[in-house]
């Protein structure tokens, strides 16, 4: 009995790409995995260079930090309780 791929392998653009290209399907993840080779590569070059791990610099952009409000709270506001947000 033959594996198939998985359904998220066949939503991915290169997955498109090598299947009108020729390539079997059974190649679909070394062929993406060989086209990533040289970027880990240098990565771990770098890494072993400056003896740190590099990871890059990200800025959180989501909501503001909140207070915390005990789980019997957040049932009541969700439930249209009078609990007011933020207090116990």
């Amino acid at each position: 009995m033959r594996a198939t791929p998985s359904t998220s392998t066949w939503i991915s653009t290169p997955a498109w790409v090598y299947f009108l290209n020729g390539i079997a399907e059974d190649l679909f993840v070394p062929v993406f995995a060989v086209g990533r080779v040289p970027g880990w590569t240098v990565q771990v070059m770098e890494q072993l260079e400056n003896n740190i791990l590099i990871r890059p610099l990200t800025l959180y952009d989501g909501p503001a930090r909140r207070d915390y409000l005990p789980s019997m709270a957040r049932t009541a506001v969700s439930q249209g309780g009078d609990a007011p947000y933020g207090t116990p």
